[in-house]
């Protein structure tokens, strides 16, 4: 089923057109070869793929963030709106980070009101556009991305 990481490992890659949501995000790691039981944490490093981080973010406006997913553009900008001094140093935190590629899942909610991580693509950081008053800006660079059997780990 589209649910299952062994479906798509078995397919060695995934694609934002497969249509790709996963109900856990111990799930979309173990797409990606990492084998937790449990994982709450909003993102992950990669296993085999340098500087990647595999991230589950709320890409709709929730508590201290602003963040936004342009389907379209595929650009993802992620703001700290707590404040200007918050803002600032997280985007310094982003700009200084290695990890400037992300494997994305998207927290969504399913139509029976139950959320999903769905699969958007991978993303770079524009260090062009980021700025304090955009915030982060990611600009996704493909639609697909190869999976790895989190058995292995």
């Amino acid at each position: 089923s589209e649910m299952n990481p062994d479906t798509w490992i078995k397919r060695k890659k995934i694609h934002v057109d497969d249509k790709v949501a996963f109900r856990t995000i111990v799930e979309g790691c173990r797409c990606m070869g990492l084998n937790y039981r449990g994982y709450q944490r909003a993102g992950a490093d990669h296993p085999y793929e340098e500087n990647t981080l595999i991230w589950f973010p709320k890409l709709y406006p929730n508590g201290e963030w602003d963040n936004d997913f342009d389907e379209h553009q595929g650009i993802i900008i992620e703001k700290n709106i707590e404040s200007t001094e918050k803002r600032i140093a997280y985007i310094q935190a982003g700009l200084n980070d290695r990890r400037q590629r992300r494997i994305v899942f998207a927290r969504v909610k399913g139509v029976f009101g139950d959320v999903q991580y769905r699969f958007r693509g991978v993303f770079r950081l524009d260090k062009e556009e980021t700025c304090t008053e955009k915030g982060l800006v990611w600009t996704r660079v493909s639609k697909e991305t190869k999976t790895y059997n989190y058995k292995n780990n």
